[in-house]
C-alpha cells in the first residue's frame, strides 16, 4: 500500500503537478475508477481498503492524499538483493540467470552452514535432515536469512544443499524476523550472528565440514 502511495505521489514530489490526480502517466486515476487500463490489476490493492469497491476507491484516495508532504524514502530506491534486486527469492535467483550474471561477495554458502551450525552447537546432519524441531528448524531458518542478506549467495544453492524448495526456505527467513520482533533474545542473537558472519567475510575457498560430508 505504501509502496503504491509512494510511486504515485512521486510526480508530486518533483513538483510536475500538484495531485497526483493531475498526472497522466500512472496508474493512481484507475485506482479511483476514473480510467480503465486493461493491464493493470488494480483489484489486490483495493481490497486491502475495502471489500466494497467504492468504499476501497473512497479510502485508497484518502491514504494516497494523507501522504502529500512526504519525503524520500531509500527503502523504495535499493533492492532487498545486492542493491539491485526487489523481489522474492525465487525472483531474484531468476533475474540472475536471465541477465547472465554472477552475483558478488566472498562468502560461501558451505561457510555459512558450518557458521551456524558451530553457534548453535549442532552438526550439518542435523541441520539438514527433516523435521521442525528446535533448534535445527530455527538454525536453518536463519541461515535462510543470512543468505538472503549476504552478497554472492542465493536461494537456488541453498536449496541444493539442504535438498528443499526454495520458496519454503525463504518463507522461513521472513517468518524469523516477524518472530524476532516480539524475541528480544532471537533479535540480539540474528544481530550478533549478522556482525560476526560479516566481520569474518568468509571466503568462498573456506574449507568447510559440510563439503567433506557430501
Amino acid at each position: 500500500m505504501e509502496l503504491v502511495r509512494y510511486i504515485h505521489l512521486n510526480p508530486v514530489r518533483a513538483e510536475m503537478n500538484n495531485s497526483p490526480n493531475d498526472y497522466p502517466w500512472s496508474g493512481h486515476n484507475a485506482y479511483l475508477g476514473k480510467e480503465l487500463l486493461p493491464w493493470l490489476t488494480t483489484d489486490r490493492l483495493l481490497s486491502m481498503f475495502s471489500a466494497d469497491v467504492p468504499t476501497a476507491r473512497e479510502l485508497y484516495e484518502h491514504f494516497v492524499a494523507e501522504g502529500i508532504g512526504e519525503t524520500r524514502r531509500d527503502e523504495f530506491h535499493s533492492g532487498t538483493f545486492e542493491g539491485r534486486i526487489l523481489g522474492d527469492v525465487k525472483f531474484t535467483d531468476d533475474a540472475f540467470v536471465k541477465a547472465n550474471q554472477q552475483r558478488t561477495g566472498n562468502y560461501s554458502h558451505s561457510a555459512v552452514i558450518d557458521f551456524v551450525c558451530r553457534r548453535y552447537g549442532i552438526s550439518v546432519e542435523h541441520m539438514v535432515a527433516p523435521g521442525k524441531a528446535r533448534p535445527y528448524a530455527e538454525a536453518r531458518a536463519i541461515t535462510s536469512l543470512l543468505v538472503s542478506e549476504l552478497p554472492g549467495l542465493c536461494f537456488t544453492e541453498l536449496g541444493k544443499l539442504f535438498g528443499r524448495d526454495i520458496a519454503p526456505l525463504g518463507r522461513a527467513g521472513r517468518r524469523l524476523l516477524k518472530v524476532a520482533l516480539e524475541d528480544k533474545g532471537l533479535n540480539a542473537l540474528i544481530g550478533e550472528l549478522r556482525l560476526e558472519i560479516r566481520s569474518h567475510g568468509f571466503s568462498q575457498k573456506v574449507e568447510s565440514s559440510y563439503v567433506a560430508d557430501c
